[in-house]
């Protein structure tokens, strides 16, 4: 599934604006009286809490809708940057279209345990760390009762790309969601990233204190359905390796599919989120049935 009509919203791109990858998140509140569109569904927010496999206790909050119980479970997974600790909003659009969906404090931001690696986040031992994490998340979501039984996966954007994929073999997850989520080495996206101003000294840098992860070896591991979203005009991740890399994959028989936005950069909207869960319906046709 290649390009379309433009569906996402394209923004100013610079290097430096790696640390607000996210949408503006805060920890979780339950819903304020009459702040709700007539038809919006109401929203249980319950906190969760669970261990790392380090130990590191994070903490978080599942949203759902308050009377109808979740047709599929969504593990959200951290981007990189420091803040927003936690993606409030990522919870209510996919607790609105029926998940229950878990989002919680990276380590070391927000509520939760542990310390927040910032200069060598991309670092191998740094990705393993957080995919343990996301187990961790996905595991307490799992768990409990409202999900039992249901389709349950991960969604993510950008670094995600590089800590869903092994998170989603652990668990046995049954799908993956990707917002500009890289499909190449982390070498290969900060080259691209030091086309910009003092780019080569980043560059640099990484080489000197990072170690490589490559993200095709599990992703040909994995034999479940994953959806890759791209902005066109993306400045953080080289859109055509990871194009080419999926493409490879995909010949190969992995159940992958990719649609790229020809005017949105790395940081995409609501209407992603939207083609994504369209998405995920078509695959699983038992998700609609709420529709």
């Amino acid at each position: 599934m290649g390009g379309g009509n433009a569906t996402g919203e394209a923004r100013p791109e610079r290097f430096s604006r790696r640390e607000t990858l996210a949408l503006i998140g805060a920890a979780a509140l339950a819903p304020v009286p009459g702040t709700a569109r007539a038809d919006e569904p109401v929203l249980a927010i319950e906190d969760a809490e669970f261990a790392a496999p380090d130990g590191v206790i994070l903490r978080g909050a599942v949203y759902r809708q308050a009377d109808e119980a979740p047709r599929a479970a969504v593990t959200i997974v951290h981007g990189a940057g420091q803040n927003p600790s936690r993606y409030e909003d990522w919870g209510r659009i996919y607790a609105s279209a029926g998940f229950a969906a878990l989002i919680y404090d990276k380590r070391g931001c927000g509520q939760s345990g542990g310390e927040y690696v910032g200069n060598s986040n991309t670092a191998a031992a740094n990705l393993v760390r957080l995919a343990g994490d996301a187990v961790a998340a996905a595991a307490w979501l799992r768990s409990q009762s409202f999900a039992s039984g249901i389709v349950s996966g991960f969604a993510g954007p950008s670094q995600a790309g590089w800590i869903i994929p092994p998170a989603a073999l652990l668990t046995g997850a049954d799908f993956m969601l990707l917002l500009s989520g890289p499909v190449c080495t982390t070498s290969q996206s900060q080259e691209f990233e030091a086309q910009g101003a003092d780019g080569p000294l980043r560059y640099a840098r990484f080489l000197r204190e990072e170690s490589e992860t490559d993200p095709l070896p599990v992703l040909r591991q994995l034999d479940i359905p994953g959806f890759w979203i791209f902005g066109g005009k993306d400045r953080n991740v080289p859109v055509d390796i990871c194009v080419r890399n999926l493409d490879a994959l995909i010949a190969g028989g992995r159940p992958y599919q990719y649609h790229i936005d020809p005017d949105a950069g790395h940081f995409q909207g609501s209407a992603a989120h939207q083609r994504a869960i369209a998405w995920l319906e078509e695959r699983f046709p038992a998700l609609a049935k709420a529709n």
